[in-house]
This record gives structure tokens, C-alpha cells and sequence, in this order.
């Protein structure tokens, strides 16, 4: 059965404008705690008085976290680059976190690049993790798009551990952004833009588990509108993306940021 999902482009024109630039904070006068600098604060009131730091775990070269969405699971997976790869931080008692898990891609010194993210999504009663990862072209695995984790018995990290990996030997260079979305039709599906490509491909997470060709697990792709930024370029790609389900038109919505300078046009991707 074919489906249809609602692909919805805003533009975030205002951040790449002239007029942007002329409204960053203006040269502070003395006393302007508007903007006060670092060094106006005293050690340890660097941040608002109704804010409590938990924790803090010197990491390295950390990208976009993502946390678990049930109780019973109070993990952050932080991706990260130099080597390529993920931890997992156990938050249960917040003042107290630590890392239970880590793992890195192998033979770092070849692959060059990192890991930008990571998604999560549930499956038959199994819990996942997709690692989004970018390598360059002239090393190995720069046509994986991302590494599929099955994160189900934590926190028994003996058990954590690869279940698939996504490719896409066409568009070379890895995962830049991601979502993961559980369709109206019960699909999980993975959302994801591949380096400079005009658009996002969506891949069926049941059949990337599957095993065999995990090509065959992309399922459709959504273009990028066809309009100029304000300097006179292509469209380029989406920067960031999210979808959701609109109870008013019964649709599966897809909503990717980019640059338009026209307002939101929306379209149906079969798939």
C-alpha cells in the first residue's frame, strides 16, 4: 500500500541576512550586565541563580545527544568525533552520572570524520540507537550513512551491540542530519539528509534490520523546493528536520528548515 507523507520547508531567513548580523549585542557600556563577559561573574555564578548544574563530564568533541524517552531508561547517548563513535551516560541519579558504554569506530587514524548524532526508535519491544556518521571520501566506510545499535539490555552494556548498518554507495559521505519518527502506520522510519544532496531520504527501519541490501531500506526521498537563497545560490539541502502527525489533516508531516526566501510550500512524497 502506498503512502503519502506532507514534506513542509520553512526558511530561517532572518539568520543568514545583513539585517542579522546588525542585530548581534552592541559594544557593551560599563556595567551592562546585558552581556556581561565571563569574567564579570564570579566562579561558579556563570549561570542563571534558578539553574543547578547536575553534572559535568569532561568530554570531547560531543555533537547533538539524545535522551531516552521512558523513565525506566534515564540514558544520554553523546556522539562524538576524533575517533568516530558514541557514549552512553547513565543519568539515574543525576548528581552521580557516569558513562557505562563506549564505542568507537575501528581503525580511527583511517577514517576520517565523526559521528553527528544519534536517533532513537523502538521496534518489537527492542530499543535502538542510530549513529549517524560522515566519513570522508577518500577513506573506508564513506558510503555509511549510519550504524544501527541495539541498546535493548542496558544497562547490561555486554550486551549492547551492532545490529545494521545504512548505505548508500550513490551519494558518498554519511548522515549530516536525522530524525526518527514513528509513522501513523506504525513504521519507524529514519529521516536523513546525505551531504550536499538536494534532499532527505526516509528509510524503513524494520526492513534495515532485516538484514541483506540495506539500500532496499529507503523507502522514499524528499526533494528540496526549488528556490534560490537571498544571495543568488541553489537551495542547497535541509538543515535540520521534523515530523509529526497533523490530527486536523490526518497526515504524516515532514518539516525541514532550510534557505527560501518565499514563504513555507509544502508537497506529498510517495513512498
Amino acid at each position: 500500500m502506498t503512502r503519502a507523507i506532507a514534506a513542509i520547508t520553512s526558511g530561517w531567513l532572518v539568520l543568514g541576512t545583513a539585517g542579522a548580523t546588525a542585530q548581534r549585542p552592541p559594544v557593551q557600556a560599563a556595567g551592562d550586565v546585558r552581556y556581561a563577559p565571563r569574567e564579570n561573574y564570579a566562579a561558579g555564578a556563570e549561570g542563571s541563580r534558578n539553574l543547578r548544574i547536575q553534572f559535568h563530564l569532561p568530554l570531547t568533541s560531543a555533537t547533538d545527544i539524545r535522551l531516552d524517552q521512558e523513565l525506566s531508561r534515564p540514558y544520554v547517548y553523546q556522539p562524538h568525533g576524533g575517533p568516530a563513535g558514541f557514549h552512553v551516560i547513565d543519568v539515574k541519579d543525576p548528581g552521580r552520572a557516569s558513562i557505562i558504554y563506549s564505542w568507537s569506530i575501528d581503525q580511527p587514524d583511517l577514517h576520517v570524520g565523526r559521528a553527528t548524532g544519534v536517533m532513537l526508535f523502538k521496534q518489537r519491544g527492542r530499543y535502538y540507537g542510530v549513529l549517524s556518521t560522515q566519513f570522508g571520501q577518500q577513506g573506508p566506510d564513506n558510503e555509511v550513512v549510519a550504524i544501527v545499535f541495539d541498546v535493548t539490555a542496558l544497562p547490561d552494556t555486554s550486551k549492547v551491540k551492532e545490529a545494521a548498518r545504512i548505505r548508500n554507495a550513490v551519494n558518498k559521505g554519511g548522515s549530516h542530519e536525522a530524525f526518527t519518527y514513528k509513522h501513523s502506520d506504525s513504521r519507524a522510519l529514519f529521516f536523513t539528509t546525505v551531504s550536499g544532496t538536494p534532499f532527505a531520504d526516509i528509510y524503513d527501519l524494520a526492513k534495515v534490520l532485516a538484514g541483506g541490501d540495506t539500500a532496499n531500506g529507503r523507502v522514499g526521498r524528499i526533494p528540496v523546493p526549488p528556490v534560490t537563497r537571498p544571495d543568488g545560490r541553489n537551495a542547497g539541502t535541509y538543515h535540520d528536520m521534523y515530523v509529526a502527525y497533523d490530527p486536523a489533516t490526518h497526515q504524516d508531516k515532514f518539516y525541514g528548515a532550510g534557505w527560501q526566501d518565499q514563504p513555507n510550500s509544502s508537497n506529498d512524497v510517495d513512498y
